[in-house]
């Protein structure tokens, strides 16, 4: 699904075309998926678990940044074709909950016993700061791919090196 997604927007897909690229029968892809955008659904669920599994610690805030946005930097394409599809819920679900892993365990890091903000307070910043990188990637993607995406995340680092620190600061004054 993901190399066909790379090449041509997902209304362009068909369960054939799949099936075929799988090497399986239209029945046994039913058997698995009611259809093309489960499929996409899951796709993305378990990119999610990879992200989950894969990041230990996150220290510094281009980490979090390149964590969160790794996947779709390297499938800018297939994100671009499922942005303009149908299923547009999915994968900005799928973006915001990429960042929230990521940013929970950038913000996490960057607190100790004496600095950590309610529970409220963080979940409140993970919100915050997954939001964003959800919100400039969704509108890298309507611009349709003209910005340079790793420069405007080297950017985001740069104008918001200290933010976090920061507002867990200002979470306990």
């Amino acid at each position: 699904m993901l190399r066909l997604l790379n090449e041509k927007p997902l209304d362009k897909i068909t369960v054939r075309e799949i099936a075929d690229d799988c090497g399986i029968n239209r029945n046994t892809f039913y058997y698995h998926y009611h259809d093309i955008f489960d499929l996409l659904e899951k796709m993305f669920a378990k990119e999610e678990e990879r992200l989950l599994s894969e990041i230990q610690d996150v220290t510094t805030l281009q980490q979090g940044f390149m964590q969160a946005t790794h996947f779709a930097m390297e499938n800018y394409q297939a994100i671009y074709h499922a942005y303009n599809s149908v299923s547009r819920d999915s994968l900005t679900r799928y973006l915001y909950n990429a960042a929230s892993i990521s940013m929970r365990k950038y913000i996490l890091g960057q607190c100790d016993k004496d600095n950590m903000p309610s529970d409220r307070d963080l979940e409140d910043l993970i919100f915050l700061f997954a939001s964003m990188i959800e919100g400039a990637i969704i509108n890298v993607m309507r611009e349709g791919l003209t910005r340079d995406v790793e420069n405007l995340i080297d950017n985001a680092i740069r104008l918001m090196e200290g933010t976090v620190r920061l507002a867990i600061d200002n979470c306990n004054s």
